[in-house]
């Protein structure tokens, strides 16, 4: 841990507020790490939409699926952003459709962990699930999209 990440250690250790630092180090660099696991943490959902929306490439993000594990430091951001949804049904639903086209596995099962936390999922999310279920290379998640489709129907 060096520098930024560091500091967000130690004013986290001390009941420091950092929220605004935070979110300023992501207007400089997009791709920190550390920052978005603060502001995924603390931030009001609809600011993380927004900061997610307005910060991400959002559109490179959803490239489709491929069979990596890991992805680079975008891709963690949209896995955290889309992993603090959980509890927030129905918000950011831009970041939950990239999360479904990503080619990142754990992202896109993210995303299905994201849903069925959610009581009631938009029916338009329901065809994206079935449209990423058709193209999903990795055996185990488009598994995991199967079952969360008759979920949903039954």
């Amino acid at each position: 841990m060096a520098g930024f990440g560091r500091a967000l250690w130690c004013a986290y250790r001390l009941g420091l507020e950092v929220l605004p630092q935070a979110v300023a180090r992501l207007r400089v660099d997009s791709r920190h790490h550390d920052a978005w696991d603060e502001v995924g943490r603390r931030a009001e959902p609809g600011e993380l939409v927004a900061l997610a929306e307005e910060l991400l490439p959002l559109e490179s993000l959803a490239g489709g699926p491929e069979e990596r594990d890991f992805g680079d430091g975008h891709e963690w951001a949209l896995e955290c952003v889309v992993a603090a949804l959980g509890a927030h049904p129905g918000m950011g639903l831009s970041v939950i459709r990239t999360a479904l086209r990503n080619r990142v596995i754990r992202i896109r099962r993210e995303a299905l962990v994201t849903l069925r936390a959610w009581p009631e999922v938009p029916p338009q999310v329901v065809g994206w699930v079935r449209a990423a279920y058709e193209i999903e290379p990795e055996a185990g998640t488009r598994a995991e999209m199967q079952v969360f489709l008759q979920e949903v129907r039954g």
